[in-house]
């Protein structure tokens, strides 16, 4: 492990305990002197970073499932690791493992880094854009899809998705 990746594990333990005392702090404070139109102004900040939040997520069960086992971990998959240490149903975490795979960073068999299955919803979530409403009609689209349809048109098709996805609310979006 590089001094980079030293620094960048302690960069990330600090910040996350920064998100800890802000998330705790945020909710000790009152909301009273704010109006209707600010509280939603403040909402929607919220949501998009909510949005951008399994981004990181994505980049962490990319990062377990590829160098780790999941008996090493405790459990016999890895949907159960998630299970028992989220406190969260088996079904949540092959969700979670599942849109990892898709959005998340992939690494080619000599190790280079490879853009994500869905790179357009990917940078979309980022953007803190795209939603799990949105994730979820896009999964249902490409589970629907016929077979017969090649790579070029599903990457063609996936690209143009999120870019819809990105400018529009989850109930105008459904494909």
């Amino acid at each position: 492990m590089g001094s980079s990746a030293v620094a960048d594990r302690e960069a990330m333990l600090a910040a996350l305990a920064q998100i800890e005392e802000l998330t705790a702090q945020m909710n000790r404070l009152s909301i009273d002197a704010f109006t209707d139109a600010e509280l939603l102004d403040m909402q929607q900040r919220r949501e998009a970073i909510a949005r951008a939040q399994p981004v990181l997520d994505h980049r962490v069960y990319q990062r377990i499932t590829s160098q780790s086992s999941p008996v090493a971990l405790g459990a016999k998959n890895y949907a159960a690791v998630l299970s028992q240490r989220l406190r969260i149903s088996t079904s949540e975490a092959h969700r979670r493992l599942d849109e990892a795979a898709l959005f998340g960073p992939r690494t080619s068999l000599t190790g280079e880094p490879l853009a994500p299955t869905m790179p357009g919803f990917a940078r979309g979530q980022a953007q803190g854009l795209i939603g799990a409403e949105h994730i979820k009609h896009l999964r249902w689209f490409f589970r629907e899809l016929p077979g017969f349809v090649d790579f070029q048109t599903r990457e063609n098709v996936e690209a143009q998705l999120a870019q819809h996805a990105c400018e529009r609310a989850c109930q105008d979006f459904c494909v």
